[in-house]
């Protein structure tokens, strides 16, 4: 059943009930409560009469009793002589001369009632006086009521009908709207709102629809990044594997080659010591990419390292790590410079921000041109390494940051760079919010700047 449907019956029923309600109890009250205040102010009347007719005299009373009938309302005064059974009052006075006719003594029935109280007159003669009132009326009335009763309840079931189909039509109008709302809030559309018109429950309830659909849009969207973020990172993930067991196996499959060439010695693998030190470059190669796939897998799991953050000086942690690439500068001929300038300490966790220096000196240091300058610059918590590289053709350096990914000069992999150093500063930046950066110049002046 529709809520209109169910509002409109509800309520036609309460007021077809209240108003049989109220008819049944105006049938039995009514009756009493007339007969109460009838009592009540007969009763008042006759004890009023009674006290204006004591000790006085025949006449004074018969007068006293004729001068009131006029104010007294539907009550009806007899006197009578205890002794004489005469009758004092009324008095029938005919052609001036007053003739006293006895009458009987009032007698109470079902149509009427009898007060009755004994009193003396002035002369201390016995006399009682009977008040009577008719109840008659009332039993008019409630025959007249119980022949109204049917007109007055089709009358107030045709009124109250037509209340309660105006009154359900519009406590329902805002309900039904709101179910609209609602139902079109399972399009998710960020432009749907409930009516917050008015200041009852109902505006109070679409406020608090409006409220939890906002939260559930912005919680959806939150998930739909969240989702999207997983789903790049697990692409991501699929991708990096790809071309890790690419550079894996085209190594491989080239030493394989080189070792049956030896061990079946066919033209030159016959030289076995040349071939076999190339061999062992190709492992070493081999091994040194499986430690970095190795790094980044671990990546993954360094919830610990970043929770554990220290103050740290930058300052210190380069000069550690220039150290073991000074050997490197005297076989290359590479000119270092250090410039160090302003407050070095960082908060940081140590470990991450010494691997990020690391490669990012061991890039300088394996790709530069030889014979020619690396500049390593720390400025407060910026550190910038410069140097100078060769046949760098690449419209985006930012690529540079990507796995395995080599740009022309080094190809040929005789430098025994994996391509994954820096793509690990970048990840490592990630996850601290460092800032990385890459520039190169027109005169192949090649830039990594990060900001601590």
């Amino acid at each position: 059943m529709k809520l209109f449907t169910k509002n409109f019956l509800y309520t036609v029923s309460i007021i077809f009930l209240v108003t049989t309600l109220l008819l049944g109890t105006l049938y039995i009250v009514m009756p009493r409560y007339y007969l109460y205040t009838k009592e009540k102010e007969a009763t008042k009347e006759f004890s009023d009469v009674v006290k204006s007719i004591k000790d006085k005299s025949i006449e004074d009373i018969q007068s006293t009793l004729a001068y009131s009938q006029r104010s007294r309302d539907g009550l009806n005064i007899s006197v009578f002589s205890d002794k004489e059974k005469q009758t004092i009052y009324p008095t029938i006075d005919v052609s001036r001369i007053d003739l006293e006719i006895n009458l009987s003594e009032p007698i109470q029935t079902t149509t009427n009632k009898v007060m009755k109280e004994s009193i003396v007159d002035s002369n201390q003669k016995a006399l009682t006086v009977y008040g009577e009132y008719s109840i008659q009326p009332i039993s008019e009335a409630r025959q007249v009521l119980i022949k109204l009763y049917p007109l007055l309840l089709v009358t107030s079931l045709v009124l109250g009908g037509i209340a309660a189909f105006f009154y359900s039509r519009y406590s329902t109008k805002r309900i039904l709207k709101m179910l609209e709302t609602t139902t079109n809030m399972m399009s998710l559309n960020p432009d749907v709102a409930c009516d917050m018109s008015g200041k009852d429950e109902i505006t109070q309830l679409a406020t608090n629809i409006n409220r939890l659909y906002d939260t559930h849009l912005r919680t959806i969207s939150a998930l739909k990044k969240e989702v999207d973020k997983v789903e790049q990172v697990e692409k991501s993930k699929s991708e990096f594997m790809r071309m890790a067991s690419h550079e894996l196996k085209t190594p491989l499959a080239g030493m394989m080659g080189i070792v049956e060439g030896m061990i079946y010695n066919v033209g030159k693998f016959k030289d076995h010591d040349t071939y076999l030190k190339m061999c062992r470059e190709l492992l070493i190669n081999q091994s040194n990419l499986v430690q970095n796939i190795l790094s980044i897998s671990s990546l993954d799991n360094i919830k610990q390292l970043e929770d554990n953050v220290e103050t740290v000086s930058l300052k210190e942690i380069v000069n550690e790590q220039l150290e073991s690439y000074l050997l490197l500068s005297e076989l290359g001929n590479y000119q270092v410079t250090k410039e160090f300038s302003g407050n070095s300490n960082v908060l940081g966790n140590r470990l991450m921000i010494e691997r990020v220096i690391s490669n990012i000196l061991s890039n300088a240091f394996r790709y530069s041109t030889i014979q020619t300058t690396i500049q390593v610059i720390l400025e407060d918590n910026v550190f910038c390494v410069k140097n100078l590289c060769s046949n760098i053709e690449l419209d985006n350096p930012m690529r540079l940051f990507e796995p395995f990914y080599r740009s022309d000069y080094s190809r040929n992999k005789q430098d025994g760079g994996s391509g994954l150093g820096l793509f690990i500063v970048k990840q490592l930046a990630d996850k601290n919010n460092w800032k990385v950066d890459i520039t190169i110049d027109e005169q192949q002046l090649f830039v990594v700047t990060v900001v601590f």
